[in-house]
């Protein structure tokens, strides 16, 4: 087809179509093209985010077994014992601590894949959620994220409130919004958790006196891999899936999950609404 061709498709009732079939091809092309460069971009963040969550705990590792390697060989070079001493003991807690981040690691970046694809199981059962949570609180005294500058308050008026759903994964969106909270108030201060029945539903809130949420964070925060600024600045232990996938939890059990913040060093509230059944 020339070009004398395509002219003599023009005319003045043809025009118009053909203008807006066009217009329709390049504004599919450009969707098709962001939409791609989008999809290239999470992947690219998740791979960078997860390499590098993941080489932390093994550079960590490695170091601690090398030198375990070491002191073994020099006492065998000198033809003695090997004895156990305290030092030792300590490489030995921070390889077990580090593995227990790999874990939880790889068992956080597993629930996202069987969250986006649809895959992830629900097995509801009623359970006492005062109880969950009182159990978070105490498990946070003996790990990786405790902190003597933080102080935690639980607050209820009630000491049982049943709700019907997963508990597992509840508790892991519990996890999150407290990891959040303790994660970004590198201040240190006073984290509290508090617990009420609205109508049908259980309200949880997890509120901070920490660095807060500026405004262009705020249409982001539930974003997949999403991280502010400031977070990378600080270089935090933050993977950007957290938050994503608590929401998608609570949501996946019909309930809702919001914030509040009034900005930069003004501290955040994450609140999560479950229905009882």
């Amino acid at each position: 087809m020339n070009f004398k061709t395509i002219f003599s498709l023009f005319s003045t009732e043809t025009a118009p179509y053909i203008f807006i079939a066009i217009l329709g091809i390049l504004t599919i092309g450009v969707l098709v093209f962001y939409s791609l460069y989008d999809a290239r971009q999470i992947h690219y963040r998740f791979l960078t985010v997860g390499s590098h969550k993941l080489r932390t705990p093994l550079s960590k590792i490695s170091v601690a077994t090398a030198e375990l390697l070491h002191r073994k060989e020099a006492a065998d070079a000198r033809k003695e014992t090997y004895v156990f001493e305290k030092y030792d003991e300590r490489l030995l807690r921070q390889i077990a601590v580090e593995n227990q981040r790999l874990i939880g690691l790889v068992n956080l970046l597993l629930e996202v894949s069987e969250t986006e694809v649809g895959h992830a199981h629900y097995d509801y059962t009623e359970f006492n959620i005062i109880k969950l949570i009182s159990e978070t609180l105490r498990a946070y005294q003996n790990s990786q994220w405790r902190n003597d500058r933080i102080f935690l308050e639980f607050e209820s008026a009630l000491k049982e409130l049943s709700v019907y759903a997963d508990r597992r994964r509840v508790g892991s969106a519990i996890q999150v919004l407290l990891e959040n909270a303790i994660t970004y108030s590198p201040g240190g201060g006073k984290i509290i958790v508090r617990v009420k029945k609205q109508r049908n539903n259980v309200i949880v809130s997890i509120l901070d006196h920490g660095m807060g949420i500026i405004k262009s964070e705020k249409r982001r925060i539930f974003n997949k891999f999403y991280r502010g600024d400031r977070a990378l600045r600080m270089d935090t232990e933050g993977t950007g899936v957290g938050l994503f996938l608590a929401r998608r939890i609570i949501e996946g059990h019909r309930g809702k999950l919001w914030f509040e913040s009034e900005g930069e060093r003004k501290g955040s509230a994450f609140y999560f609404s479950l229905p009882q059944r």
